[in-house]
């Protein structure tokens, strides 16, 4: 759907919104209704789990990676969350 897929400013997704803004009911109804979790988006082309870490989201970054987030992504500058975990 739509919801799901629309990007907002910077390529993001709701789901990279919702990930950055700590909001886990809202990635919860995200992913319910087909979100990807693995969505690249934003300037450094990354994932939600991603942003999540980089901005010390732990509650939604245990969220993601209880919903199967991939942590072996690195971003364009050749960065991987675990790096700045």
């Amino acid at each position: 759907s739509q919801l799901t897929t629309k990007l907002l400013d910077d390529n993001i997704t709701l789901l990279h919104w919702a990930a950055i803004n700590n909001r886990i009911e809202i990635a919860k109804y995200l992913i319910s209704k087909g979100a990807k979790i693995d969505a690249i988006g934003g300037a450094l082309h990354s994932t939600p789990l991603y942003w999540a870490i980089r901005d010390g989201k732990l509650e939604m970054t245990l969220f993601l990676l209880s919903y199967g987030a991939q942590t072996s992504f690195f971003d364009d500058e050749g960065v991987a969350g675990i790096h700045i975990a």
